[in-house]
């Protein structure tokens, strides 16, 4: 039998009696069938009414606690007590009575239900369920356990924990949890045994000094326990000092005294090492100092020896330069934000990752930084730059399809299917991408133009015959039978090429050779190199891995006119096969004498006379973007030199060279340091005369920044439009906007995910007033989740307390308490109540269209009939007493008219009695 909230009103019933001996009593002329079926209908009504005023109980399980246990799966928790928590849970689930229900959750950083709320086979062995273990979140737990309960009933959550909550909101999340009638019981997980634990707690610093300013660094280490220890410090990833440490417990303070002669932000980073250590996650702490010195350059060069007229030059200006390959391109934001002016002279795309390209976009449009592009035979379109973060960074574009004229062209691809084809890289065999890559270039010429593709390990095989590439779709199907296998004879392949190429009648005859070169010994391209040149025949060459022989294929393009490219990344090609097919079919490297034109006097070329600019040999076409501002053109109107701001940095495309191969003319100009100096100032990253004090907190996954800025005289600066860029350690950038909160004083929150680095981009305006940016450095240290606090009972105390429950053992035997349900916990349980109300007013009227509506005579003589009996006499039963009864009345009428009784002419009755068919007399 369902509980009730209120069993009075179930006295109710014992009116059902009385209700059906006033219906008999009543005496209306109801047919039998409609009397039974009213009087049972008003019964059955009241009998509602009755249930829904007593309250039923929501659920028949309202006796029952549905419970599920939150297991604490975190670092911080040691081996030990989480056996001991997975144990109780286990000997929980198997003693459980028939009708209990139990789940699990486990939680770290996050949550995952483990057992759905159920009834288990049997005993939880295992955790399956994966979760971050670098934090603790409590009140993300709680939530995810009350989200596994169903409506209604007792349900109770069973915390199982250390209580060293960083991350969330546990006592928020409890009362949440009581606010819906869900109790939260706590239980400690306690760790039976210390263990030994040395950490590295602090990196102590100053946040700003000056070049050559010696400054304190200070470590601190915490130990419990007498050890050796050994401390290496690092500035910027190098070393910079180590040393052997005996600890003693606790705290340990390290100092050393630094120095450096380099301006920017420089991080430090100390990590300790001892065989007695416990948990290696907490070794290491990070600290920034921003070191004030003269400009920094970084000058990326792609051919040594040849740019050093620029590192003079900029040298010469004040600026410290730092001159390194291409291919040493910093791959990390803070070693990019060292520098106010990075420039890439001459450096193939081929030699960049796309990671770093990206990094250089970054730098420009968040970090405010500045970058020059110089030009030259690898840079620009023949780089490999088109589509790139790079080309997003600059204000022009390699994209000329529909802007050049394309000249009478035929390209033959000659590919290497030798059996070092076959590998693979990333999943796909090298031919394989190789075909890919002939794909890609020929989708960029001209329909008119003629393509061949000619395959070749041992023998050749014209894999496509030369033919217009209008026809791309035989091409397509015929380059995919192209499969790998044999060895490597190159001579013949050439001279097969060669052959073919001389009888294409174009304008532009081009062989685009993808090879190992490692071809048989002793091989003689003497005759066929001398053939390609008679023949006005350009060949340019990709080496292809690490093994190729590189000095071969680099004497091939030499002989042919052409370029060459070396990658040993399969997934280069189709770039590499892009670039050259681009800058055969467009035109784009140009090589010829021009003369400057000045477009625009902008900032860069103030002072210098419009017809002071010397000329040039050639230079790198490419197309302004629409928000460019072009300062210098060639004579066709190409942009020469073209500048524009991209997000908070700048950005200068130089197309021609600055080294003695177009611009030998512009290095031995008089004015070449000072034209240098000032396109270096305009294009850097700029500090200003006002000053950042930026404060840097963060909590759990929340960071805060609080940035003082004042003025030259220290004043503050009020009313600026702040805002902030902050990069994580996932290279996502996090724009921030700062509100004022005081007296030059501004304030923004921005996510932190995680233990890692951080460069925070401050800058703002006000008018024509510009401050930053600047760039500064945020390290968040390793999670407390691999710190040996102990327990925090306080924290559970208030969890279960907030929630109506309490903190208690961690032991089978507490568990009768989570399990029992009050009384006061059953009187606040859900009603049922509506239902039944419903079904009373339903029955209600049911009943009052019984009584009054009549039933058609149709379907009476239809059920009649059914029955076999008469529809009057079976349906209509009063019929005849009515009948009778109207006919006695008659009589008595009639009589009263024989025995000359007095009548009132009005009455109805009266006037009905002179229709009937009797003897009539006159009214006195």
């Amino acid at each position: 039998m369902p509980d009730l909230a209120h069993p009075g009103w179930l006295a109710m019933l014992a009116l059902l009696p009385a209700a059906v001996w006033l219906r008999r009593a009543s005496g209306t002329a109801e047919g039998r069938g409609r009397r039974v079926a009213g009087t049972a209908l008003r019964c059955a009504a009241v009998a509602s009414l009755a249930i829904a005023l007593a309250g039923p109980l929501a659920a028949s399980h309202a006796r029952r606690t549905d419970v599920v246990f939150a297991l604490d799966v975190s670092s911080s928790v040691g081996r030990e007590p989480s056996a001991q928590a997975l144990d109780l849970v286990s000997r929980a689930f198997a003693g459980r009575a028939p009708d209990a229900r139990m789940g699990l959750v486990v939680f770290g950083a996050d949550a995952a239900v483990e057992s759905v709320l159920g009834e288990p086979d049997g005993p939880v062995r295992s955790i399956t369920s994966h979760v971050s273990r670098a934090g603790t979140d409590i009140g993300r737990a709680i939530e995810v356990a009350v989200g596994a309960f169903p409506p209604g009933g007792n349900r109770r959550v069973v915390l199982l924990s250390d209580g060293r909550e960083n991350l969330g909101d546990a006592r928020a999340a409890a009362a949440v949890a009581r606010s819906i009638g869900v109790k939260v019981y706590a239980m400690a997980l306690e760790k039976t045994a210390t263990r030994h634990e040395i950490s590295v707690q602090g990196v102590s610093a100053p946040d700003r000094v000056r070049v050559h300013e010696p400054f304190h660094v200070q470590v601190t280490v915490h130990s419990r326990l007498r050890a050796g220890a050994h401390l290496v410090v690092l500035r910027d990833g190098a070393l910079l000092h180590e040393t052997r440490l005996d600890l003693v417990p606790g705290v340990n303070v390290h100092t050393l005294v630094e120095q450096t002669d380099r301006g920017g932000l420089h991080e430090y980073e100390a990590i300790v090492n001892s065989d007695q250590d416990g948990e290696p996650e907490n070794n290491r702490y990070q600290a920034f100092v921003q070191v004030v010195g003269a400009p920094k350059v970084l000058h990326a060069v792609g051919e040594s020896g040849l740019e050093r007229h620029v590192s003079d030059a900029l040298e010469a200006q004040g600026f410290t330069v730092d001159e390194v390959p291409a291919s040493a391109l910093p791959a990390s934001m803070h070693r990019l934000a060292d520098y106010e002016l990075i420039i890439l002279n001459n450096v193939s795309g081929f030699d960049l990752s796309l990671a770093k390209m990206e990094l250089l976009e970054r730098y420009v449009r968040d970090a405010g930084g500045g970058v020059v592009m110089l030009g030259g035979d690898r840079s620009y379109g023949a780089g490999g730059y088109l589509g790139t973060p790079v080309e997003n960074l600059l204000p022009v574009t390699m994209d000329v399809r529909s802007t050049v004229k394309i000249p009478t062209l035929a390209v033959i691809f000659v590919l290497d299917r030798s059996g070092s084809m076959a590998s693979q890289s990333q999943g796909e065999e090298k031919i394989d991408i190789a075909k890919r890559a002939a794909l890609g270039s020929i989708e960029l010429l001209n329909p008119l133009d003629r393509v061949g593709v000619l395959a070749f390990d041992d023998t050749q095989e014209w894999i496509v015959a030369p033919t217009e590439v209008g026809n791309r779709a035989p091409i397509t199907e015929k380059l995919r039978t192209l499969a790998s296998g044999g060895s490597t004879d190159l001579v013949r392949a050439l001279e097969e090429a060669v052959r073919v190429m001389s009888l294409q009648e174009a304008k532009l005859r081009h062989l685009i050779v993808l090879s190992d070169g490692l071809t048989g010994i002793g091989a003689d391209f003497t005759d066929v190199g001398a053939r390609i040149a008679a023949e006005g025949i350009t060949m340019s060459t990709v080496a292809l891995g690490l093994d190729a022989d590189r000095v071969l294929m680099a004497r091939l393009a030499e002989m042919g006119s052409g370029r060459y490219y070396h990658t040993d990344d399969p997934r280069n090609v189709p770039r590499i096969f892009t670039s050259e097919t681009m800058v055969v079919a467009r035109d784009l490297v140009v090589e010829r004498e021009t003369a400057p034109q000045r477009v625009y006097p902008g900032e860069i070329l103030e002072g210098f006379p419009a017809h002071a600019f010397p000329r040039l040999l050639g230079y790198q076409r490419a197309f302004a973007k629409p928000a460019a501002q072009v300062l210098l053109a060639t004579d066709d109107e190409d942009p020469l030199l073209a500048a524009w701001r991209y997000g908070l940095g700048k950005s200068v495309a130089f197309t021609s060279d600055l080294s003695g191969r177009w611009g030998r003319e512009w290095v031995r100009w008089d004015a070449f340091t000072r034209f240098t100096g000032q396109l270096a100032r305009w294009t850097m990253r700029r500090s200003g005369s006002e000053t950042l004090l930026p404060e840097f907190r963060w909590q759990g996954r929340r960071g805060e920044v609080v940035v003082d800025v004042l003025d030259r005289d220290d004043r503050f600066i009020n009313g600026l439009a702040m805002q902030a860029t902050v990069s994580g350690p996932e290279r996502d950038a996090y724009p921030v906007r700062l509100e004022q909160v005081a007296p030059g004083r501004y304030r923004g929150e921005f996510p932190v995910p995680g233990a890692g680095r951080y460069y925070v981009n401050l800058s703002g305006s006000r008018g024509e007033l510009r401050v930053g940016p600047r760039t500064f450095g945020l390290a968040v240290p390793y999670s407390t989740e691999f710190l040996d606090l102990g327990v925090d009972r306080a924290l559970l105390a208030d969890v279960a307390a907030a929630a109506g429950g309490r903190l208690l053992p961690l032991s089978v035997t507490a568990l009768p308490e989570v399990l029992t349900v009050d009384a006061a916990a059953v009187s606040e349980r859900f009603t049922l109540w509506w239902p039944f109300l419903l079904a009373a007013l339903v029955l209600l009227v049911l009943e009052v269209a019984v009584r009054k509506l009549a039933v058609p005579r149709a379907l009476l003589e239809w059920w009649a009939a059914r029955r076999g009996r008469s529809a009057v006499t079976d349906e209509e039963p009063g019929y005849e007493e009515l009948r009778l009864t109207i006919e006695r009345t008659r009589n008595a009428h009639l009589v009263a008219l024989r025995d000359q009784g007095w009548y009132d002419a009005e009455d109805p009755a009266v006037r009905a009695r002179l229709y009937m068919p009797a003897k009539r007399s006159r009214s006195r």
